[in-house]
């Protein structure tokens, strides 16, 4: 029974234990505050000393928290992460016990005449005041233990009610994106012109996606884009988004003298070894002109997923489709790797055009760096007509924003299209 309830290692009491002990303290309400720890880049520090120094470093970490709890309150959950479940009515609790773990980590762990340091992010919740069943707990647990893998910031986080509310708003957006997939007439696309600055004449435009859920209402791409592509949901959402795009064309642009309309992809879309395929498919399902079709992808992908992305833009160039390097400026980029990319538009952020409008200097230096390499300019973000003006007098010749028009649906696009 024992080896069920306790873990081998550190001989603490393991997950199981804790969720019976949890069953209790539901069942009469019984405030206590839970101290989640998680050590942080475990993996590496393992690969780096050796599996047998890291599980001693793991054995001494479990018996100090032995120390800071009665017997049944320290816990062991799974790989590098601990739990402290202790019995409480003072809020203050878990900020003593977070300082002492802290002070402890100072001092480091011997192993084998070797002094080894590592660092602990802490998550707290209290209970029952931010979370009053086993179910809430677990939507919290999950919360809790992703914020501390993942957020150095904040070497605490502490649970509130806000976050309790977040959790189900996720998990509503999630249910919604799962719908959509199922039900793609939920994926709505907005269309936004770019222009050419010289002649003020619509040359293409882009795709946004947006969600329309009967339970949700309507959904923006700042509540769901980020969701879509943690959960790879954004995979599926794409390819809706392409065929839709496709079937307009096909529909009521096909003598249009748009050059094309363009479609964002996600980095979650280059974990697929398929996806040129599959972009290609979509098309010639539809059987459109492939130069139809152009698609942006952000320079943090492009340099995150280097080898796959110039692959794919090799590929899909060659049948005539274009590509953009959107939110130019806005990382640190290696400028060589993105020079080596086969794509024939820079659409730069808007935070670079609002930053040039002080002193356009610089800008002016990209835009002629870019020209010698034969990119066509595209501007994002221009609202005012001194952004305007400031876009020509750099050189850049095509813009996109709400000083010419906002994102819209598919029949005030068509209209605008004439």
């Amino acid at each position: 029974r024992d080896s069920v309830t306790f873990d081998s290692l550190s001989g603490l009491p393991n997950e199981a234990l804790l969720q019976r002990k949890l069953i209790r303290i539901f069942r009469f309400q019984s405030p206590h505050t839970l101290i989640f720890l998680d050590i942080e880049n475990f993996e590496y520090f393992s690969s780096l000393h050796g599996a047998p120094t890291a599980e001693q470093v793991l054995v001494g970490i479990g018996t100090f928290l032995k120390t800071m709890a009665a017997s049944n309150e320290a816990f062991r959950l799974e790989g590098s992460r601990f739990c402290l479940c202790l019995p409480s009515k003072d809020g203050r609790l878990a900020h003593s016990v977070v300082q002492a773990v802290r002070q402890r980590m100072t001092q480091g762990w011997q192993v084998e005449g070797e002094l080894l340091f590592v660092q602990v992010n802490f998550g707290v919740l209290h209970i029952p005041s931010h979370a009053s069943t086993l179910a809430e707990y677990n939507q919290a647990r999950k919360r809790v233990l992703s914020e501390i893998t993942s957020v150095r910031k904040q070497p605490v986080f502490i649970f509130t009610k806000q976050d309790a509310f977040d959790q189900q708003r996720r998990m509503n957006v999630l249910s919604a994106l799962r719908s959509s997939i199922r039900n793609p007439e939920q994926v709505m696309v907005h269309y936004q012109p770019i222009y050419d600055v010289a002649t003020g004449r619509m040359v293409s435009a882009e795709a946004l996606m947006r969600i329309k859920d009967e339970h949700l209402g309507f959904l923006p791409p700042s509540q769901f884009i980020s969701l879509a592509e943690q959960s790879g949901l954004i995979v599926h959402l794409t390819k809706i988004l392409l065929s839709k795009v496709c079937t307009l064309v096909r529909k009521n642009l096909g003598e249009c003298a748009l050059e094309y309309i363009s479609v964002n992809l996600s980095g979650e879309d280059f974990n697929s070894s398929h996806i040129a395929g599959s972009l290609i498919s979509i098309i010639e399902q539809e059987q459109i002109a492939p130069k139809k079709i152009g698609f942006e992808i952000t320079e943090s992908v492009a340099l995150r997923s280097y080898e796959k992305v110039s692959q794919v833009m090799l590929e899909l160039s060659l049948r005539d489709i274009k590509f953009a390097l959107d939110d130019f400026g806005t990382g640190y980029s290696n400028l060589k790797a993105l020079m080596d990319l086969p794509y024939a538009y820079v659409k730069f952020d808007k935070s670079v055009i609002h930053a040039a409008m002080a002193d356009p200097a610089m800008l002016a230096l990209l835009v002629d760096m870019l020209h010698t390499l034969g990119k066509v300019l595209i501007a994002e973000g221009v609202e005012t007509e001194q952004q305007l003006e400031m876009v020509k007098s750099v050189g850049i010749e095509r813009v996109q924003g709400f000083y010419y028009a906002k994102p819209m649906e598919e029949q005030a696009f068509l209209e605008m299209v004439g």
